[in-house]
């Protein structure tokens, strides 16, 4: 459980990289995002390539925001996007050189350059975070590393995600429940469900849970009006 102190951080941090990103524009996209998912009958199939990935989780964060009563419980977008805003601000007061290429790159709607950035900034953050001196360094004709640490150290970014098919599997369950429950409150407001797990989600599980929304939805219908 995260104390009201880091919550408050998180979102001062999401504020941050709104404001790096560009306020209106991030305001305005996310706006586009809210009325494609009213309108959205694919029940959010395919949702992750319409979307440039920061403003889709700003549309995730704001959404998660305005319906959940205070104090706020951070979600893995809000927590992601807090702590991008805080690594961003870090390497803007250490005048990381390359920063403001990164910050731009931030704002691309291909998903995987998206996250590659987001590491990088990560990294750097990391390291101007122990006093060392961080600079991003431009692509060129020839291969080069992504960060130079004390003028010395060269550091090629990588990350390796390796899924097995229990990870596979357990994820296309979250996403089908994610569909599911979007279908099934579509229309409503004021919803937030929320539900813990021993184990990786299976088929019954998500029939259990929207067969408890079903009745949730039944007696607001006959006591919430």
């Amino acid at each position: 459980m995260r104390s009201v102190d880091e919550i408050d951080s998180l979102l001062s941090g999401l504020e941050s990289l709104r404001a790096y990103l560009g306020t209106d524009w991030v305001n305005r996209e996310v706006e586009a995002v809210v009325a494609a998912r009213q309108g959205d009958t694919s029940g959010g199939r395919g949702r992750r390539h319409r979307f440039h990935p920061a403003v889709d989780l700003f549309a995730k964060a704001r959404h998660h925001i305005d319906h959940t009563p205070p104090p706020v419980p951070p979600t893995h977008d809000l927590i992601r996007l807090g702590l991008l805003g805080q690594q961003v601000s870090l390497l803007e007061r250490a005048g990381v050189p390359g920063t403001a290429d990164k910050i731009a790159l931030l704002r691309s709607n291909n998903w995987d350059l998206f996250s590659s950035t987001a590491f990088e900034i990560e990294i750097a953050a990391l390291h101007v975070g122990i006093g060392r001196h961080v600079e991003f360094l431009r692509e060129g004709p020839q291969k080069t590393p992504d960060l130079l640490v004390d003028s010395e150290i060269e550091i090629e970014c990588k990350s390796v995600r390796q899924l097995t098919q229990r990870d596979q599997n357990n994820r296309e369950m979250w996403s089908q429940l994610e569909r599911k429950l979007w279908n099934a409150t579509r229309g409503d407001s004021g919803w937030y469900v929320e539900f813990e797990t021993e184990d990786v989600v299976r088929q019954e599980d998500l029939a259990w849970v929207l067969e408890q929304l079903g009745k949730a939805q039944g007696e607001c219908q006959e006591f919430c009006v």
